[in-house]
Formats: C-alpha cells, sequence, structure tokens
C-alpha cells in the first residue's frame, strides 16, 4: 500500500521541520582514544553496555572510523569455538583478544576496514537519518554544524521512540494501517531452538548480519528473542559462563535481572509477536515496550514465519 500525498505531508511534518541535534540533544557520546589498542577497545565497548563508538584520528582531528560489537564478536568466536563443549578453563574477553590481535592498535584496525560508519549533522532534518535508516542503518553518528565533532549517536531506537510520542497526533492514518497492507513482515525469521547454547546463538548472529533471532522450542512455536543487546549483558557482566547456557536459561536469568520497566510491558509472554493483521502503532508500541528492534511474525500454530523490523517501519516513514 502507497502512502497517501496527506499522509506523507502528515510525515513531513515532524520529519522535515525537527533536527537531528534536537533529538540527541544532552548526549555525551563515547569514543574510542587514538592511542587504544584492540583489548582496550573491546572492553571500552563491554563495559559500556554500547554497540559501537568512534575511533579517534591519532594523526589530527577527527575520526578513523567506528568498532562495533560484530568485531568482538568476530575475536570472541574466532578463538572460542561455538559448537562444542564448554572451555576447561575460564574465558576472558582480555585474554580471547590478546590471542588473535595482541598489539595492534583500534585505529589500524580500522583504517584497514574502513570507515564503517554514517554520519549526519545536528542541523540536518530527522529525515536524514530516517533515510538511512530505511537502507538498514541501524544508527549514525550526529556531527557538529562543522561535521569534525561527534554530539551524539542517533539510532533507529531512538529515533522511533521520539516519533512515537508524537504519531498519534501528527500522523494517525499512517500508523493506524495493517502491517500487512504496509508489505511489512515478509523476510523469513531465522531460528534458534531454546535448548542450544547462548554462543550457538551468537554465532548464527554474526555469520547471518543480524541483531536477533527468534527462540523456538521443539514444536517450533515461538518463546523469545535473542539479541545482540541480550548478549551485551555477558560481555558487560563479565559472565562468559552464561555463554554455555541453555537459550531458555540464559532468557529466564535476563528476566529476572533485568525486568521490563515500562507501564507498557506485558508481564507474559508473547513479548515478541505479532500478527499481519495487527496495526503497524501496535507494532511501535510493542518495540518500545518490549525494547527490540524485531517482532516476530507468526501463523495460527504460533510459529514465526517471518519478521518486522524497525527498518521496515523506518521505510514506511521514509516513503
Amino acid at each position: 500500500m502507497v502512502l497517501s500525498q496527506e499522509e506523507k505531508a502528515a510525515l513531513a511534518s515532524v520529519l522535515d521541520t525537527v533536527t537531528c541535534g534536537q533529538v540527541v540533544q544532552g548526549q555525551n557520546p563515547i569514543t574510542i582514544p587514538a592511542t587504544a589498542t584492540l583489548v582496550e577497545a573491546c572492553e571500552i565497548i563491554a563495559s559500556n553496555g554500547i554497540l559501537s563508538a568512534l575511533v579517534e584520528n591519532p594523526d589530527g582531528p577527527g575520526y578513523v572510523g567506528s568498532f562495533s560489537y560484530r568485531s568482538l564478536l568476530m575475536f570472541f568466536l574466532n578463538q572460542v569455538p561455538a559448537h562444542g563443549d564448554k572451555p576447561a578453563a575460564v574465558v576472558d574477553l582480555r585474554s580471547v583478544i590478546m590471542q588473535a590481535k595482541p598489539d595492534v592498535k583500534a585505529a589500524d584496525f580500522c583504517r584497514e576496514k574502513g570507515k564503517g560508519y554514517e554520519t549526519v549533522t545536528v542541523d540536518q532534518p530527522l529525515r536524514a537519518a530516517v533515510d538511512l535508516f530505511a537502507k538498514g542503518i541501524h544508527r549514525c553518528s550526529v556531527m557538529d554544524a562543522n561535521n569534525a565533532i561527534v554530539v551524539g549517536t542517533l539510532s533507529q531506537s531512538l529515533a522511533l521512540r521520539f516519533l512515537a510520542a508524537r504519531m498519534d497526533s501528527a500522523f494517525p492514518n499512517v500508523i493506524a494501517k495493517r502491517i500487512g497492507d504496509l508489505n511489512m513482515g515478509n523476510r523469513p525469521a531465522v531460528c534458534i531452538e531454546e535448548r542450544k547454547n547462548v554462543i550457538e546463538g551468537m554465532d548464527i548472529m554474526y555469520r547471518n548480519k543480524l541483531s536477533s533471532i527468534a527462540v523456538i522450542d521443539e514444536t517450533g512455536r515461538l518463546t523469545g528473542n535473542l539479541s545482540l543487546s541480550d548478549i551485551k549483558y555477558v560481555f558487560q557482566s563479565r559472565a562468559y559462563q552464561m555463554l554455555w547456557y541453555t537459550v531458555k536459561s540464559f532468557i529466564k536469568v535476563l528476566r529476572e535481572r533485568q525486568p521490563l520497566e515500562s507501564s507498557m510491558a506485558m508481564d507474559t509472554f508473547p513479548f515478541f509477536d505479532i500478527t499481519k493483521e495487527r496495526t503497524l502503532q501496535l507494532a511501535i508500541q510493542k518495540m518500545i515496550a518490549t525494547r527490540v528492534h524485531h517482532l516476530w511474525i507468526v501463523n495460527e500454530s504460533g510459529k514465526p514465519t517471518g519478521v518486522c523490523s524497525m527498518t521496515d517501519i523506518m521505510k514506511v516513514f521514509a516513503s
């Protein structure tokens, strides 16, 4: 379904009048020092519970690239097998990275792999970021007016929360549309059985360049969601033994230690499912309430058949 001119104009009333700087106002972004080694860069990412950070340029002002959680996972999985028995010795992130890249600087690593990040400036309209998000970019760095210093990070989730606070009054007709009518939820779901280990799920996400996978029971029914944000907890708390928990046990621990704090949050499953007959508004509300980037499309048997992502929503807003 194509949006009408009136509906596009309603979206434009927000996307073209709000700046990226307004959305990230008050942030204090973390950057990786120019002198940091890869070990130190990984520890900065893990200890701060962030998915990426810009690496400062050792040769002058600016940044040479972005160091992300995906790089951390690459180093870890290259040294610690995802399949097989749990290692006899205690696994430690520092020792794993030291074995992989003992003396490499984060800046040199970023130069070798390329820029790896997208930017907008504080005075560009929010539409500039939404257009990037519609292409599958999950976050972009917001630079000052001179495009020299990072002042914040604008993510899909932050943009969605900002727009959700205005959607009822600004573009009610858009959010009233059904997911299926907006051609969302057609991409197949990638799943892991809840009896598998967390590190196997981490490997699936890394190999498939995903940030989230559906969790299913032995009958194929959806029971939960495993994401990179969940795995951040392992590295941030240095609880590496949890990588060899079953996914079912791991999710149980997370629910006990990190309860949902939103008044919209649901107390029992289903947290992460939706059908194509439900509205865009409900999809947005569920994503915000459960702090996820994906909702799983389920059939009448409760089995995941597709996925509705924040990228899909951003495509609607950018249309």
